[in-house]
């Protein structure tokens, strides 16, 4: 037989909902780790969406947004010129074919949108384009990114005893002390060892 407290237990309807712990960790406040210069100008009430867009980057590298972001309500439809026309937006080529479909010209699109003729079979893309930074944010950035130094790589004790009996049984020859099983014990490559 069943208690009867148990029973009205039961009955008496639904237990109070908790909420999860994956919930409860979203409800932290976010402490922004990363250069100064991001963390000063992050705004801890705007979504990281919103804050990207605010610092002049890009939140994420895939094309398709997601995330609320759709487009303008408020935009004014424009007519469409035909693409003869139509003016070329800087970085952007038009290609000009004959009848036969044979191309004859490639007017490419100059920095500041102007045209400029390539003829056929001179490379027209080369070295990468540099993109102006808009936003003070960014230049301190790339700054930061420009004045980076080479790690230094410092080796333990047990590294170097592993890597004396390497070369006291081997020398010089870094491919026959990457196939030994035996003293290679972590599978070094030839380029791992000779870093080392």
């Amino acid at each position: 037989m069943v208690n009867p407290r148990q029973r009205r237990k039961r009955f008496s309807g639904t237990a109070k909902a908790s909420a999860s712990k994956r919930s409860l960790k979203n409800q932290k406040k976010v402490t922004i780790k990363g250069p100064e210069e991001l963390v000063k100008g992050w705004d801890k009430n705007k979504t990281v969406r919103q804050n990207y867009a605010a610092l002049g980057l890009m939140p994420s590298l895939d094309p398709r947004q997601s995330g609320g972001v759709g487009p303008d309500r408020h935009a004014v439809p424009y007519a469409r010129a035909p693409a003869e026309k139509e003016e070329l937006k800087p970085g952007m080529a038009r290609i000009i074919r004959d009848e036969t479909g044979k191309v004859v010209k490639i007017v490419l699109a100059g920095e500041d949108g102007a045209e400029v003729e390539e003829d056929i079979g001179i490379p027209i893309f080369g070295a990468p384009r540099h993109v102006e930074a808009k936003t003070d944010v960014v230049r301190a950035l790339e700054e930061r990114a420009a004045k980076k130094t080479k790690v230094i790589r410092h080796t333990s004790e047990f590294e170097e005893t592993w890597l004396v009996k390497l070369v006291d049984k081997y020398g010089d020859d870094v491919a026959k002390m990457a196939r030994d099983i035996k003293l290679n014990q972590w599978q070094k490559t030839q380029g791992e060892l000779r870093k080392m």
